[in-house]
């Protein structure tokens, strides 16, 4: 993550947050996976 932080431009902010998101789903499907099936059903609605 250090390369995304290095950079300089409020156009990375946006990117950034989105990283951000997607870790943490990532890990709250780890640690839960009915997260992951509610996630996909929302998407599929």
């Amino acid at each position: 993550m250090g390369i995304v932080q290095s950079i300089p431009s409020p156009k990375a902010e946006p990117f950034k947050m989105w990283l951000a998101e997607v870790g943490k789903e990532r890990i709250d499907d780890i640690i839960d996976p009915e997260f992951t099936i509610d996630r996909t059903l929302q998407t599929y609605l």
